[in-house]
């Protein structure tokens, strides 16, 4: 007897003439017309509730999160890794936070793996042997399921998470509201114990520019809670900042004054406020 299964990247689907699927055990229906045969995908306990669904994406803090129904490149009978990408378990990465998750072989660790690279709680060297390397950045937590199939998501420390997709995505992983209707997923990052909400930051006056004070926050009255509400701040001052996938914020000075010294006497721009006896700074020589 012949046994038809899906794969967990599409449900099965087979035309061929009626008299050949019959011989084959796999129809009743006869004649020289065609027939087709389905196999339907399931859900079991330790899967999803739904399946993903072919060519289905997620847009996660502006990196894309492709489903493809496919072998991950560089496995038996699948092509080979193609320059600049790595694979890790069944997810393909450029490195740079965007990925494709290969239903064939993918699992809900795989998909919690590719959203993690995208918001930067995890990062990924690629290498030279087309696979990728993965390391959990300095201070975050992976994102998990539990027990119950509840999906727990790490914002990281870049951006507060946003989530959109195409096809059946953002259902599939339960992320589309109470009624399954919802088109985006958001979550607020939140100051945990030793946070900074309330705390200053300043900066004197930097080559003649307008002496900063940023207080730190919701976003709201004044306060800071973003890296573009800073750099607001510091633009005045002849300062930028930047933060890196491991959170660290580095302030420089803009490019017209590259050539000075943040702190110096001639320059300016000594750092002070209440952050600094919570965190540690340090200048660059």
């Amino acid at each position: 007897a012949v046994t038809l299964k899906s794969s967990t990247g599409a449900d099965l689907s087979v035309t061929g003439k009626a008299d050949l699927l019959k011989s084959l055990g796999l129809t009743t229906s006869v004649g020289g017309g065609n027939a087709t045969v389905s196999v339907n995908r399931t859900t079991s306990s330790g899967s999803l509730g739904a399946t993903i669904a072919d060519g289905s994406t997620l847009n996660v803090d502006g990196h894309v999160i492709t489903f493809k129904n496919a072998p991950i490149p560089g496995s038996t009978g699948a092509p080979s890794v193609a320059s600049g990408f790595g694979a890790s378990g069944n997810v393909l990465t450029d490195g740079a936070g965007n990925s494709t998750v290969y239903l064939q072989g993918g699992t809900i660790n795989d998909v919690l793996k590719a959203i993690d690279l995208a918001t930067g709680v995890q990062t990924a060297t690629v290498n030279a042997n087309g696979t990728a390397t993965l390391a959990t950045a300095t201070g975050q937590t992976n994102s998990s399921i539990n027990a119950s199939g509840q999906l727990k998501l790490s914002t990281g420390v870049n951006a507060d998470l946003s989530v959109t997709g195409t096809g059946n995505a953002l259902n599939a992983l339960g992320l589309a509201g109470n009624t399954g209707t919802a088109t985006a997923f958001t979550a607020a990052r939140t100051s945990g114990v030793g946070g900074i909400t309330g705390k200053t930051l300043t900066f004197s006056s930097f080559n003649g520019g307008t002496a900063v004070t940023a207080t730190f926050g919701d976003g709201t009255n004044g306060t800071v809670k973003t890296l573009d509400q800073l750099n607001t701040k510091l633009q005045a001052n002849n300062l930028t900042a930047t933060i890196d996938a491991n959170g660290l914020l580095t302030v420089s000075t803009t490019n017209d004054y590259a050539s000075s010294t943040i702190g110096s006497s001639a320059a300016g721009g000594a750092i002070g406020g209440t952050l600094t006896s919570s965190l540690t700074f340090s200048t660059a020589s």
